[in-house]
């Protein structure tokens, strides 16, 4: 219940980071501004998809992951059903791209956000995530929560949108697992 209640608020969290960046007309500042979201999310220690899954080493902590998930969809959702006009033209370009192209861009935003996430962990300094956040948002990588929650904003509630947000999931973990383990064993071998 404690994962699922910290997963809420990491949601609720990446919805107030959207909102931010969705509403600065300086999108340069609202990509920095961006950050509080995965900030607050490391400081009080709620859960986040993009942040957990890089952590991942068994089958038997998939039930924690879609916890986590689930959490991080019910807090977007709570904050972002008011609909939002400045989300539009961002998911119809996000939805137009082929998914080959999508997968490759979330499997940058899972590096960038596992590199946010052990930095932090290892050093209790956040100012890695004033780097990397508007780092992925700049260059266009994709964040799943990130995603669904300008999907709420604009009610894209189609198959196109369900597809979108799948592939994100899964080059979010992709990106995010193998670097981790990437960085695992060149420590064990070191």
């Amino acid at each position: 219940m404690k994962t699922f209640i910290n997963s809420i608020w990491g949601g609720i969290m990446i919805s107030i980071g959207s909102m931010i960046y969705l509403n600065c007309p300086n999108k340069i500042v609202g990509a920095f501004l961006f950050s509080i979201g995965l900030i607050t999310i490391m400081i009080f220690k709620f859960k986040l998809y993009t942040g957990e899954i890089g952590y991942i080493r068994r089958l038997s902590e998939i039930p924690y992951i879609l916890t986590v998930l689930i959490g991080n969809f019910i807090g977007c959702a709570s904050i972002l059903m008011i609909p939002t006009n400045n989300a539009e033209e961002i998911v119809v370009n996000k939805l137009s791209y082929c998914l080959p192209y999508t997968f490759g861009k979330s499997v940058i935003c899972g590096i960038l956000i596992y590199v946010c996430v052990a930095t932090y962990r290892a050093t209790k300094n956040w100012y890695i995530v004033l780097i990397g956040v508007p780092t992925f948002i700049l260059c266009g990588a994709e964040h799943s929560i990130a995603d669904l929650c300008f999907i709420f904003a604009t009610r894209e509630f189609t198959l196109n949108a369900l597809i979108f947000i799948m592939v994100v999931v899964i080059g979010n973990a992709v990106g995010s697992l193998c670097i981790s383990l990437c960085t695992q064993y060149t420590k064990q071998n070191d």
